[in-house]
C-alpha cells in the first residue's frame, strides 16, 4: 500500500474510478452466470441477440457502451441499461466508500471494496431473479471474517456470532410479522442467511440502526416495486445490503435516536 500513499488524490480518485467501473463490468457478467449456472471464468463474452464473440473494444466499461450508442455491434440490437447501471453503481459506490475512509487507498478499503461488491452483485441477483446465490453469501460471511479480525481480534469475531444469531432471529420476525398480517412472505431464506453474515460483520452496536434501516428502506423500495411492477412481494435484498453498508461505513457514528428522527421529520443526522 506504500505505492498509494505516494500518489496524489487526484490521481487515487481516478485508479478507484478504473478500478470500479472494471469489477462493474465483471460483475455483470458474474450476475448473469450465477442466475444460469454457468463457469464464471470459463468462455467468452457474446452477445444475448446474437451470440457472437465479443471483442476487447466492445468491453470496455461503459465506454464501449457509450460509443456503440446502446447497441450491438454485429447486430445492432439493444443492449440492456443493466450493463452501464451496474457499471455506475460499482463506480458511485466505490467512491463513497474511498471518500469516507480518508481519501487514501489502504487494505481496509480494498476489503470494504469487496464487501461493496458483492452487496451489490447480491442485489442484482434478487432484482432479477428473486433469489440471493449461496457463493455470495458465503463470499460475504468469509470478508466479514476478515474485517471483524482485522479489527478486533479472534474474540471479536466469537463475540459477533452472538449478534449474528440476533439479527437472524430478526430476520425471521420480520417474516413471521409480514406472514401474519398481510398473509405475505416478504422475507425469503436467502434474506434471513443474509441476517446473519450481517449481524456477524456489523456486531451488537449497530442492531437497532440495521433493523431502523433495512425498515426504511424496504418500505421505500418495496412501494416503489409495487407501484411500477405491480407485484405483492418484492426483492427484500436491495433493502438490507444498503442498510448494511450505511451501518458499515458509519460505523458507531449513528445515533439511534437521531436516525429516527431523521427519517421521520428529513433532517440530516
Amino acid at each position: 500500500m506504500q505505492f498509494f500513499s505516494q500518489l496524489n488524490s487526484e490521481t487515487q480518485i481516478f485508479l478507484v474510478a478504473i478500478f470500479s467501473i472494471i469489477f462493474g463490468s465483471f460483475a455483470s457478467l458474474v450476475t448473469c452466470r450465477l442466475a444460469s449456472d454457468e463457469p464464471i471464468m470459463l468462455g467468452r463474452s457474446k452477445c444475448p441477440n446474437c451470440n457472437v464473440n465479443l471483442k476487447i473494444r466492445n468491453l470496455i466499461p461503459l465506454f464501449s457502451w457509450l460509443f456503440q450508442k446502446g447497441k450491438c455491434s454485429n447486430c445492432h440490437t439493444k443492449i440492456s441499461l443493466r450493463y452501464p447501471l451496474i457499471e455506475l453503481s460499482f463506480l458511485v459506490s466505490f467512491l463513497i466508500v474511498y471518500f469516507v475512509l480518508g481519501q487514501e487507498i489502504t487494505p481496509k478499503t480494498l476489503l470494504y471494496f469487496a464487501i461493496t461488491g458483492t452487496l451489490i452483485v447480491m442485489c442484482i441477483t434478487d432484482l432479477e431473479h428473486y433469489f440471493i446465490p449461496n457463493s455470495t453469501q458465503y463470499f460475504l460471511a468469509i470478508l466479514a471474517t476478515i474485517l471483524v479480525i482485522s479489527e478486533g481480534g479472534t474474540n471479536a469475531a466469537l463475540i459477533n456470532i452472538k449478534s449474528a444469531v440476533l439479527y437472524t432471529i430478526f430476520g425471521l420476525a420480520l417474516w413471521a410479522f409480514f406472514y401474519l398480517t398481510a398473509k405475505v412472505e416478504a422475507i425469503g431464506v436467502d434474506d434471513i442467511k443474509f441476517f446473519f453474515t450481517a449481524g456477524l460483520m456489523l456486531g451488537a452496536a449497530d442492531f437497532l440502526n440495521f433493523m431502523f434501516l433495512s425498515g426504511f428502506f424496504g418500505m421505500i423500495f418495496g412501494g416503489l416495486w409495487q407501484k411500477f411492477k405491480n407485484e405483492k412481494t418484492f426483492p427484500f435484498a436491495p433493502a438490507i445490503c444498503a442498510s448494511t453498508f450505511v451501518c458499515l461505513l458509519f460505523d458507531k457514528k449513528i445515533n439511534p435516536v437521531d436516525l429516527i428522527g431523521s427519517l421521520l421529520f428529513f433532517q440530516t443526522f
